[in-house]
This record gives structure tokens, C-alpha cells and sequence, in this order.
């Protein structure tokens, strides 16, 4: 079986730990009723909940799953910020 790559954005969570977004099937997916993110106490661990939560993922969907894997790395993805204006 063919290794596939997937863009996975981790951030810290304003209540500690960490989140793990999948932004290809988070986006993309949810509609469908899936949605791969995850969490975890350090960067690492919600990169493993990532990781578990898309091969899991990938079980249920079966070959299907595997295929759409295909468009699971986003290329170009370009990670800015943006300034505006917050309250007081």
C-alpha cells in the first residue's frame, strides 16, 4: 500500500493542550458527518490522536477512504495571519 501525506495544522488551545486539525477532511468532510480533529496535552500527542483518528477513519471507509486520501494533502497550503482590529 502506497504511504500517502496529509496537512495537519496543530495549535495551542487557549485552555492548554493542543488541537490537531485535518483541514482536508475537516473541511471538506463535515458535511458528511465527519470530523477529524484532535486534541492532546503537547503538540505530539494531538498529532497522534490525528493520526488514530484518520486511520480509523480510513477502516470504516474502507477503499473508498483510501482514495479520497489522495487529496488529503492540501499543496500550496499557505498558514498567515491577519490583523484586525480586536475590542477595547
Amino acid at each position: 500500500m502506497d504511504k500517502k501525506k496529509v496537512t495537519v495544522v496543530v495549535f495551542p488551545d487557549e485552555d492548554g493542550g493542543y488541537t490537531a486539525v485535518m483541514p482536508y477532511f475537516s473541511c471538506h468532510l463535515v458535511t458528511r458527518g465527519y470530523c477529524l480533529t484532535a486534541q492532546g496535552e503537547t503538540a505530539d500527542e494531538a498529532l497522534a490522536e490525528a493520526r488514530e483518528r484518520l486511520e480509523g477513519f480510513l477502516a470504516w471507509a474502507g477503499a473508498e477512504g483510501r482514495e479520497r486520501l489522495e487529496w488529503g494533502l492540501l499543496e500550496g497550503l499557505e498558514v498567515r495571519e491577519l490583523e484586525v482590529d480586536g475590542p477595547g
